[in-house]
């Protein structure tokens, strides 16, 4: 049985949605139509950051409880963050799998396969 922490998530998710209200309420922040919050493993000056964001979306974002709109529903924000074991909340949470890091010669031969193929 996985260690539930509702306590942690519940934090996390008002940390969460703190930081998105904050950001929206910026000077400038009209003009942010979309806002992604990951967690610290995204490192945004890496080559690869956008490959990362892509696995955080894809892994950790659950529509119904990650999706968030600003009251005119004119910005959104996609929380990626990984989510904490919980049975309260918008929805159950599971205990997230760590990630998977792939050998250097396996992605080398799949950057390789899809350059021959024009992909």
């Amino acid at each position: 049985m996985e260690s539930l922490d509702e306590e942690a998530a519940a934090a996390q998710r008002a940390h969460i949605a703190r930081l998105r209200d904050e950001i929206w309420s910026l000077d400038g922040s009209e003009y942010l139509r979309w806002l992604f919050i990951t967690d610290d493993d995204a490192d945004l000056s890496a080559d690869d950051w956008r490959r990362r964001l892509l696995w955080q979306l894809f892994c950790r974002f659950e529509v119904s409880r990650d999706l968030h709109f600003d009251e005119a529903r004119t910005r959104i924000a996609w929380d990626a963050t990984a989510p904490i074991p919980s049975t309260e909340g918008p929805l159950p949470v599971r205990r997230w799998p760590a990630v998977t890091l792939h050998d250097a010669a396996v992605e080398a031969k799949v950057d390789a396969w899809l350059e021959e193929n024009n992909l």
